[in-house]
């Protein structure tokens, strides 16, 4: 089942086998970023819900774990064939998903203070400025992609 899943994964990755490395590059990692986005809303409702944690703390926890689990994801498939090392590029990844942090907690703050929308609202609106924002810091600074 796995295997079924991982290769329709890829086929959408690639476009069917059409698309270049850096399109492809690029799908795999929205496809890593919908799966550790749908983890961190997940963590980040659970939290809020069950333990009555405040919204910005578990964001922040949210964050932090779906963040390692993407940055797996992306080591071994999105960024195929990066020269730098696990623990260096995880520590660079971190930076990257700490200022991401920043502009998360930050802009929730805005939305969920001034604006009076819902938690979960918020962190969605926010999360396409934070994922632009850490794609393409680690394409570009951290993943040192090596192309044919």
């Amino acid at each position: 089942m796995y295997q079924k899943a991982f290769r329709i994964l890829e086929y959408i990755a690639t476009l069917g086998g059409h698309a270049n490395a850096h399109v492809t590059t690029l799908f795999r990692y929205a496809l890593s970023a919908w799966f550790s986005f749908a983890l961190d809303l997940t963590l980040l409702w659970l939290l809020v819900r069950f333990l009555d944690m405040h919204y910005t703390l578990a964001a922040t926890i949210g964050f932090i774990v779906a963040s390692s689990v993407q940055y797996a994801i992306s080591r071994v498939w999105a960024f195929r064939g990066t020269r730098r090392n696990a623990i260096g590029g995880y520590v660079r990844f971190i930076f990257v998903a700490l200022v991401g942090l920043g502009i998360i907690v930050g802009g929730m703050i805005v939305l969920v203070e001034k604006f009076l929308l819902p938690y979960i609202i918020a962190r969605i609106l926010i999360a396409g400025i934070a994922g632009l924002w850490n794609f393409s810091l680690n394409a570009y600074w951290n993943f040192n992609i090596v192309r044919k």
